[in-house]
């Protein structure tokens, strides 16, 4: 349980005031992230909410047009919710047993605190849990009320909460958009037939090898670009005469070869084995690497080891390493590989001239806040810390360029979610036996144990049938949809 300290610190800001009207902007909490991202709920009317029996009346068809007319965006839906004062002090009492039961107050053993200096003396806390968790209940009883679709978390655009009265709010939430898919069988796209050249296969060998090739020790020449060196170095902080401690790393002797210590490649060509030298480096304020930003450093460098990388010789050796008895095997696999590859490009581009055609013909409007989740996610993949674009109005207009891609990509989501639920499109039980037998095959591990682990994690479980969904949604879509070769 926690404390009435902490619990103050988890609720929204609203305590109440005897004698002012407090207002303020915030979210309203879920019971939990899941909770709102699968209200898979149908929305009778996106734009029209039914007003409270308690509002003051203009007329529920004026408030309504008022609510639409104020939304920047169409998927916005804004609407009041009050809480009589009845339930309210109902909540309070019910709220001060509990922290009775959990406050520490000097002077009072734990739990015999009276109800009354709980009151006094816990009144603010107690009275903003309270009303946090009364609106959060009325908001999501109204959602449900009214069939809404939400896309986001609600966010409390005003309160009104004086003691002894109703508590009122103002809410404002996003919505998921009414999705209406085309005649998928009267779309049409063009994509060029496949050609397959005249299989080489002295090429398609070479390549093979080229990929594979092996670290070969160099010992008798200097090294040349594109070798692969081993070094351990050490650096000096010229102005500190601080020293780092030593570092073992393998690079490769190019422009493009990484290293902490820059261009390095230029004094490592035409150099040998065993070798020591000592570079000396500039570095701009803004360097990656913090404690050499703006400092000139000296690094002794020693080179342990030189290697070139060989094409190996297609001998008996070789192809049992990598799987094969005898060279024609070898050479028909990789024939096939190559007609397969090649197959396997063209389904892509079939795929990917749907899912644009889908795009362009699909016209509704994307919920904004899932658009910034997005570009938020994508950048936090590469960022130290999470980015929350919310409230951050620097941060959204450095990553407006990153807008338009994760608008596509919520989009294209939304149309194969719709699909799917149209169509009823799932993933079957002996898809999923299948699945496992090939995972069980490649790992080694009997098929009950791969069953019965995903059984028992309903999070893996859904992380396994997520791409298979998706690659029957779209075998579905090319069944459907009028595929002309050109």
């Amino acid at each position: 349980m926690n404390t009435p300290k902490e619990e103050l610190e988890e609720t929204v800001n609203c305590g109440s005031d005897d004698a002012e009207t407090r207002e303020s902007a915030g979210t309203v909490k879920p019971d939990s992230a899941a909770e709102v991202k699968n209200r898979k709920k149908t929305a009778d009317d996106s734009q029209k909410t039914e007003p409270d029996k308690n509002e003051k009346k203009k007329t529920g068809k004026e408030k309504e047009k008022k609510e639409e007319q104020d939304s920047k965006n169409d998927l916005i839906v804004k609407f009041s919710i009050e809480v009589p004062k009845e339930e309210i002090d109902k909540k309070f009492e019910e709220t001060a047993v509990k922290y009775a039961g959990e406050a520490k107050l000097a002077g009072f053993r734990k739990g015999k605190i009276p109800i009354e200096v709980v009151k006094s003396r816990f009144k603010e806390a107690i009275t903003d849990e309270v009303v946090n968790k009364a609106i959060e209940e009325a908001v999501y009883k109204r959602i449900d009320k009214d069939k809404l679709k939400i896309a986001a978390v609600p966010g409390v655009e005003k309160i009104d909460h004086k003691e002894g009265k109703n508590l009122k709010a103002d809410i404002e939430v996003e919505i998921f958009p009414e999705i209406t898919l085309p005649d998928l069988e009267k779309i049409e796209i063009q994509v060029p037939a496949l050609v397959l050249e005249e299989y080489n296969e002295k090429k398609q060998v070479d390549a093979f090898l080229e990929e594979n090739r092996r670290r070969s020790p160099v010992t008798k020449r200097d090294i040349k670009e594109k070798d692969q060196v081993s070094l351990k170095y050490q650096s000096k902080l010229l102005d500190t005469k601080r020293m780092t401690p030593k570092k073992e790393v393998d690079y490769t002797v190019s422009k493009e070869g990484e290293c902490e210590i820059p261009e390095l490649y230029k004094d490592l060509v035409g150099k040998k084995l065993n070798d020591r030298i000592t570079v000396k480096r500039k570095y701009p304020e803004d360097y990656k690497k913090k404690i050499w930003a703006g400092k000139e450093l000296e690094h002794y460098i020693e080179i342990e080891g030189i290697f070139e990388l060989v094409k190996p010789t297609i001998d008996k050796d070789f192809l049992q390493k990598i799987g094969f008895s005898d060279e024609e095997a070898f050479k028909k696999q990789l024939k096939s590989n190559y007609e397969q590859y090649e197959k396997n490009q063209r389904e892509n581009k079939i795929s990917q001239l749907i899912v644009d055609k889908l795009i362009e013909v699909c016209e509704f409007p994307v919920p904004q806040s899932l658009v910034e989740q997005e570009v938020a996610q994508f950048v936090s993949q590469y960022a130290q810390t999470p980015i929350n674009l919310k409230d951050n109005e620097e941060a959204r207009k450095m990553l407006a360029p990153l807008k338009p891609q994760a608008e596509k990509s919520i989009k294209l989501s939304l149309i194969l979610d719709s699909v799917k639920e149209e169509f009823k499109i799932e993933v079957t039980s002996d898809e999923l036996e299948t699945e496992y037998k090939k995972i069980a095959e490649k790992n080694s591990i009997p098929v009950k144990e791969i069953r019965k682990y995903y059984l028992n994690s309903k999070k893996d479980l859904q992380n396994l049938k997520e791409p298979m969904l998706k690659e029957k949604v779209m075998d579905f879509l090319k069944e459907k949809i009028k595929i002309k070769e050109v």
